[in-house]
């Protein structure tokens, strides 16, 4: 039988064991090193002293598998997607909905932390024009592991902290089963009055190439390309320029009771090393809609009341491309070169009626907008310390526009 005795506070222990046998006997006591040794006890009483040495215990390394949901590092703020999805979730946009400090608009426009995103980017690449529609309407949940906010963003790192930006770019990471295979998804959707939606979406990531597509085809209240796109397309040219221009009214345009809209977008770009990248960036738009306002006037002076109606129907067809170029030779040097094409042919023709008591006036209108511009940008930007810093740009630009 085993017996179990512990000591008194000097380390004395005292007991009766049956003569003539052999016992095991085991001392321990935390901090010291154990004593096991074998006793052989006789018909007489037994007196022992042991003298336990200390024990020199090293812990092994202790690994913690544990990651926070959320995490701060500097000016980047990182969630783990998968401590707030449930499964449940199809596009990027109802993952960042639940995401603490993060909101999104109608518009699609993204906010962390009361600040507007700026630039979207999946694995540290741009996504399309860099604006938060297109990625957070299109990009599939379950293909998401991290998610990042980098507050002063730059494209060129050197540059990051020259001075003060307010750019924020949302950076998508993906799960690494998803980063070299094809996939994407398809929506269909049919509704009364004949009303349909698809809208198929497909991606691929590699080390060195990304591409994206997407297309819509719909015949409702719906436009795949914002004003605020555009002005992302545009970059850095005159805004009121850009506002007054006839791509611009057409996409403030939203008094349409009808509408076909056919749309595509295609983003690729290859880094085939670390030196050289080569990204090229179009969509293409046609859409049909139809409007129709009617105004009954009464004039106080005269009585004479009036019924006026407009009809305009409207065919526009646009395509936008860019082609870009990024040359880093070195940490502290970058190349760039941006081409951008855009072709704009803007058609609207309206049957007007008037009638009062004594007249019936009808009359047409037609209006034609075409606008074709070339625009190349080339900037050289080297750092030679931390206090200095080159930076050039040569544009150039070519416009031929058309109203009839």
């Amino acid at each position: 039988p085993t017996i179990f005795i512990n000591s008194d506070e000097d380390g004395v222990f005292r007991t009766s064991l049956i003569p003539n046998n052999d016992y095991n006997l085991k001392i321990t006591f935390l901090g010291y090193k154990n004593i096991e040794q074998t006793l052989n006890i006789a018909q007489k009483d037994i007196n022992q002293n042991f003298i336990l040495a200390k024990a020199i215990n090293e812990l092994k390394e202790v690994v913690i598998n544990y990651k926070p949901p959320v995490q701060i590092k500097k000016d980047t703020t990182i969630y783990d997607i998968d401590a707030f999805k449930n499964g449940n979730e199809r596009k990027l946009k109802e993952l960042l909905k639940k995401l603490p400090g993060v909101e999104i608009n109608r518009k699609g426009e993204v906010f962390i932390k009361n600040k507007k995103v700026t630039k979207v980017l999946v694995e540290n690449r741009n996504f399309f024009n860099g604006k938060s529609k297109f990625a957070i309407e299109n990009i599939p949940a379950d293909v998401i592991k991290e998610v990042q906010f980098i507050e002063d963003y730059n494209e060129i790192k050197f540059l990051k902290g020259q001075n003060e930006s307010d750019e924020i770019a949302l950076n998508i990471l993906l799960r690494d089963d998803k980063k070299k295979f094809i996939f994407g998804d398809i929506q269909n959707g049919i509704g009364i009055n004949n009303n349909y939606r698809v809208n198929p979406s497909i991606f691929k990531y590699s080390p060195t190439l990304l591409v994206n597509l997407i297309g819509d085809s719909n015949n409702t209240y719906s436009q795949s390309v914002a004003l605020s796109d555009y002005f992302s397309f545009e970059g850095n040219a005159n805004f009121n320029e850009i506002l007054n221009s006839p791509i611009s009214r057409f996409l403030q345009d939203e008094n349409y009771f009808k509408n076909q809209h056919l749309f595509a977008g295609f983003n690729t770009q290859l880094n085939k090393d670390d030196k050289n990248e080569f990204r090229l960036f179009v969509i293409g738009l046609i859409d049909k809609k139809n409007y129709l306002t009617s105004k009954n006037k009464l004039f106080l002076a005269s009585q004479a009341f009036e019924n006026r109606s407009q009809n305009w129907n409207s065919n526009n067809n646009i395509f936008l491309g860019k082609l870009n170029y990024k040359f880093t030779p070195d940490k502290k040097t970058v190349l760039k070169l941006q081409n951008s094409i855009e072709f704009v042919d803007l058609n609207k023709f309206s049957n007007n009626i008037s009638k009062t008591q004594i007249s019936n006036i009808n009359y047409a209108e037609s209006e034609n907008n075409f606008n074709f511009k070339i625009k190349s940008d080339i900037s050289y930007n080297h750092s030679f310390s931390d206090k200095n810093t080159f930076v050039t740009n040569i544009k150039f630009s070519y416009a031929n526009e058309k109203f009839n």
